[in-house]
């Protein structure tokens, strides 16, 4: 009895598969964030974001996720310290942006209490990072050429 599905070109555990089993992450995403890790949230979110889940606040989607929830839908082995390092990373790189909504998301239900963080993608400033890498590849091989 086989524990791994062959059958498939995606290699799974058929009794350990969750909901968010298939996420494919590209190789050009994980060349311009410099991290496969970082690369699988912001491909989860995108995921996220296509099959219409969070709310829209402000015109924008945001979803509210605790280090737990990344850890099991996003990065299963990591641990809460790596999360956060990984989540703190893409907010600083600008790609992720992290804020307190629940207020604006729950109105007269609010407690100043609540920490919750929301979390949306920026797509323009993962382009800009994109145009970055590319440049910064043409000039490696320019430079190489000579």
């Amino acid at each position: 009895m086989s524990f791994i599905s062959t059958n498939d070109p995606i290699l799974k555990v058929e009794e350990l598969q969750t909901e968010f089993d298939l996420i494919t992450v590209s190789n050009s995403l994980v060349i311009v964030l410099q991290s496969y890790e970082e690369a699988r949230i912001v491909q989860q979110l995108h995921s996220w974001i296509q099959s219409g889940q969070g709310v829209i606040i402000d015109g924008h989607r945001w979803f509210d996720k605790s280090i737990q929830d990344w850890i099991t839908e996003v990065l299963p082995t990591a641990s809460t310290w790596k999360m956060r390092s990984h989540i703190t990373s893409l907010v600083k790189k600008g790609i992720l942006e992290r804020k307190h909504l629940f207020k604006a998301h729950h109105g007269h239900n609010y407690s100043p209490k609540n920490r919750t963080y929301y979390y949306r993608l920026d797509y323009e400033r993962l382009s800009e990072l994109a145009i970055s890498a590319i440049n910064s590849r043409n000039l490696n091989n320019a430079g190489g050429a000579e």
